[in-house]
């Protein structure tokens, strides 16, 4: 987690404004995001025609043309209370490319912040599209077959439960209930620059300022973080865990309880199938987008070693910072925090 976030402070996000857009899924398709990546990226990928739309008609207000955007998106698979909830946090230059009038250099724009209004359409006609995609790929199809059902049984039943909030094992197992979407709804407002329509929800409210690099990098550690953090769990007794809630509940729960079974299917239907990529790059910062080298910060050169290397050493991997200059750099940021 902090190492990536180290990675792309210093190599890859250039020093421009950066907006997180969180996009949350519906209840109905949770559980098919859980195991389905093809699914999953191709609603991240129109979603994000809609997104960098956006962004090119706010450059065209301005007057300029031939407009590229770019970002990084970070697949979550959980919530808060260790339940199956796959969605999207997108870190996405505030702003667009365009070719400098003289030299053709890419030159930053920075967007106007967004409005109320603005998130509210953006929302809503992504959602139509959303859903014509899912109903393409017959994920609201309730009487098609369950393909996780058919090839893991078992965790296709953790999967299920999870996304529910249910135990998957033992007396209190439940049951996974398949429901319809509703009706298409005007968007509604949640909080400020954060609407909701039809299942989905967009969150638009947190940005970063350009030149505030300390901040962005808490932030992608934040977005790329684990599903739990060591200091959330504790053993009551031999039998039983308990887990601490980020916030409490309305009803005033502040922990969740666990035998060591039910918690390690709790995890087990928050792993990852094989092949399915957590971090993906789009637009300007896309491994072989077009000017690429001239936009992001790209590698720091490795200081000199002042002993040559052995010919029969593994080789490292240079994009990696060393422990000691992670760790440093980790309780500097925390230092600075408090």
């Amino acid at each position: 987690m902090a190492d990536t976030a180290a990675r792309l402070v210093d190599q890859v996000f250039p020093r421009v404004p950066v907006r997180q857009w969180v996009l949350s899924f519906p209840m109905e398709i949770r559980y098919r995001l859980a195991y389905d990546g093809a699914l999953l990226s191709a609603l991240l990928g129109c979603f994000l025609q809609h997104l960098e739309a956006y962004y090119r008609g706010q450059a065209r207000q301005l007057g300029h043309g031939h407009a590229r955007c770019g970002g990084v998106t970070f697949v979550q698979r959980f919530g808060s209370a260790l339940s199956a909830n796959p969605h999207l946090h997108i870190l996405m230059l505030d702003g667009v490319y365009v070719p400098h009038p003289d030299s053709g250099q890419p030159t930053f724009v920075a967007a106007p912040p967004p409005t109320d209004d603005q998130i509210q359409q953006l929302i809503e006609q992504a959602a139509v599209r959303l859903i014509r995609q899912l109903e393409q790929r017959g994920a609201l199809d309730p009487t098609q077959a369950d393909a996780l059902a058919e090839q893991q049984p078992v965790l296709s039943g953790l999967t299920a439960a999870s996304v529910q909030g249910t135990q998957a094992l033992g007396p209190q197992a439940g049951q996974r209930v398949r429901r319809l979407l509703t009706d298409p709804e005007a968007g509604q407002r949640t909080a400020p620059l954060c609407f909701a329509a039809r299942g989905f929800s967009l969150h638009a409210a947190t940005t970063v300022a350009a030149g505030d690099r300390q901040s962005l990098e808490r932030l992608s550690r934040y977005v790329n973080r684990p599903p739990l953090a060591y200091g959330r769990l504790q053993q009551l007794d031999p039998g039983h865990l308990a887990f601490a809630l980020k916030t409490p509940w309305d009803d005033g729960t502040t922990h969740l309880v666990f035998t060591p079974l039910e918690f390690l299917a709790r995890l087990a239907a928050l792993t990852p199938p094989p092949r399915m990529h957590l971090i993906r790059y789009h637009g300007v910062l896309a491994p072989h987008a077009a000017d690429r080298a001239l936009i992001v910060p790209g590698p720091t050169p490795p200081p000199p070693a002042s002993v040559p290397p052995s010919t029969h050493a593994a080789p490292r991997c240079v994009s990696r910072l060393r422990w000691a200059s992670l760790i440093a750099r980790v309780f500097e940021d925390a230092t600075d925090c408090r």
